[in-house]
């Protein structure tokens, strides 16, 4: 029986969040841009409560799954 306590996995490094808040931030920042690049004359053409909910279906999903890959992605980093 092995009683040696493996201390890496009882206190794992955590990424430092300056970092995770600034791949979020990356991310978000040209996600909107390319957005409104591709789609803002047809969004302002719109009313104002149409295109907060076009743009919520939009964000929301791949703000979802694309910052938690990108945290995967550049886990190592961010524990340095």
């Amino acid at each position: 029986m092995n009683n040696k306590v493996n201390k890496a996995e009882d206190n794992p490094v955590k990424p430092k969040n300056w970092k995770l808040m600034l791949i979020a931030f990356v991310f978000v920042y040209f996600t909107m841009n390319l957005v409104f690049f591709l789609l803002g004359s047809y969004l302002f053409a719109i009313p104002q409560l149409m295109r907060t909910l076009i743009l919520a279906i939009i964000f929301v999903p791949l703000f979802g799954i694309g910052i938690p890959a990108l945290h995967k992605k550049f886990y190592k980093w961010t524990i340095k």
